[in-house]
C-alpha cells in the first residue's frame, strides 16, 4: 500500500527499499519456521509464496513508476491497483501463516517447557531417592561398624582391664581380623598373668626368705627382733625369752653327716613349733640355737613351758639311716 500510494520517484524508491527489507526479513523468518518444523513441503511453499510476493512487488514498482511518469494513463493505474490488491492478499496469507507458525511455536515451546519441568521434577525425585538411599547406606554402614567393630573393641578393652579375657565372646560367625586380634591379645594377657603370678610367688618367696630361715622355715633373727619389739610394746603381762640349743649337735654332723644334721634341725623345729601356744613366737637364732618369747604369769610358769618343750623333743626321736657296709 505504501508503494502504491507513492506520488514521486523518491517516495517510490524509499517504499521499494522498505518492501525489499520486509520481504527479505519475512522470507528468512518463514524459512526458519519451516526448518524448525522439519517440513520440506512447507518450506517449499513458503519460498514460492515469498518469491510470488517479491515478483509482484517488482511488478507493482514498475507499474507505480509508469504511473508517476504518466499520471494520465488509466491502464497503468488499474494495473497498479490490481497488483496492490494481489500484494495485500499475498501479504495477508503470509501474515496468517506467520501468526499460525508463531502460535504453533509458542505451543511447542510451552510443551517443551512443561516437559522440561516434568523432567526436572523427575530428576529431583530421583536425586531425593538417591540421597535417601545414600543416607540409609551410610547409617547402615555406621551401625554395622558400631556393632561389629566399636562394640567388640570396647568389650575387648573391658576384658583386658578386668583381666578376664574370653576371645570366643568377640567372634561373630567366621573368624575375622578382630577375632584374631582378640586371640593374640588373649594369649599375651594369659602369658602376662602367668608371669605376674610367677612374680608374685617369687616376691612372696623373697619376702618369706627375708624373714624366715631357709632350712627350718621358722622365723629368723630379723623377724624375731621385730616381733619381740611389737610384743613388748603391746604386752600387758610378763614376757619371757627362752633360748636353747641342741646338745652334742656337732657330733651328729660329724658322725652322720650334715644332711642328717639338717634333717634333725628340721625335726626339732617342727616339734618346737607344735609345742608353742597362740601368742608365743619361735625363731631359729643361728646354727642349732632356737629362741622363743613366751607370755607367762611368773618365772615358774615359764620354766614349765620350757620343760614341756624339752620333754616333747626328748620323747620324739628321728630315724637316722644306717651307713652302708663297704
Amino acid at each position: 500500500r505504501t508503494l502504491a500510494s507513492a506520488q514521486t520517484q523518491p517516495q517510490r524508491r524509499q517504499a521499494s527499499v522498505e518492501l525489499g527489507d520486509r520481504l527479505e526479513w519475512t522470507g528468512k523468518l518463514m524459512r526458519e519456521f519451516a526448518q524448525a518444523r522439519g517440513d520440506t513441503a512447507l518450506a517449499d511453499d513458503m519460498r514460492l509464496r515469498t518469491r510470488l510476493l517479491d515478483d509482484n512487488v517488482r511488478a507493482l514498482d514498475a507499474a507505480v513508476r509508469e504511473q508517476i511518469d504518466a499520471p494520465q494513463d488509466e491502464a497503468a493505474t488499474a494495473a497498479a491497483r490490481k497488483l496492490t490488491l494481489h500484494n495485500q492478499e499475498l501479504a495477508g496469507s503470509l501474515a496468517a501463516l506467520i501468526g499460525w507458525f508463531a502460535a504453533d511455536t509458542r505451543s511447542q515451546l510451552a510443551e517443551q517447557s512443561a516437559q522440561l519441568a516434568r523432567e526436572v521434577d523427575r530428576q529431583r525425585r530421583n536425586l531425593l531417592a538417591l540421597t535417601v538411599l545414600l543416607l540409609l547406606a551410610v547409617i547402615g554402614a555406621a551401625l554395622y561398624f558400631e556393632r561389629h567393630v566399636v562394640r567388640r573393641i570396647l568389650r575387648l578393652k573391658r576384658m583386658v582391664d578386668d583381666g578376664e579375657l574370653h576371645p570366643g565372646e568377640l567372634r561373630l560367625g567366621a573368624a575375622d581380623e578382630l577375632s584374631n586380634l582378640a586371640d593374640t591379645v588373649g594369649a599375651y594377657v594369659m602369658r602376662a598373668r602367668a608371669q605376674e603370678a610367677q612374680m608374685v610367688r617369687a616376691n612372696a618367696d623373697l619376702a618369706f626368705l627375708a624373714e624366715h630361715d631357709a632350712l627350718t622355715k621358722l622365723p629368723n633373727r630379723r623377724h624375731f627382733s621385730a616381733a619381740a619389739t611389737h610384743l613388748l610394746a603391746q604386752a600387758s603381762a610378763p614376757l619371757f625369752v627362752i633360748i636353747g640349743d641342741v646338745d652334742h649337735f656337732k657330733q651328729v654332723n660329724d658322725n652322720h653327716g650334715h644332711a642328717v644334721g639338717d634333717d634333725a634341725l628340721v625335726h626339732i623345729a617342727q616339734l618346737l613349733k607344735e609345742g608353742l601356744r597362740d601368742g608365743e613366737v619361735l625363731a631359729r637364732y643361728g646354727g642349732e640355737e632356737f629362741v622363743a618369747i613366751v607370755p607367762a604369769a611368773s618365772a615358774a610358769a615359764a620354766c614349765k613351758a620350757v620343760e614341756r618343750l624339752r620333754a616333747m623333743v626328748a620323747e620324739r626321736s628321728i630315724s637316722v639311716p644306717m651307713p652302708r657296709a663297704d
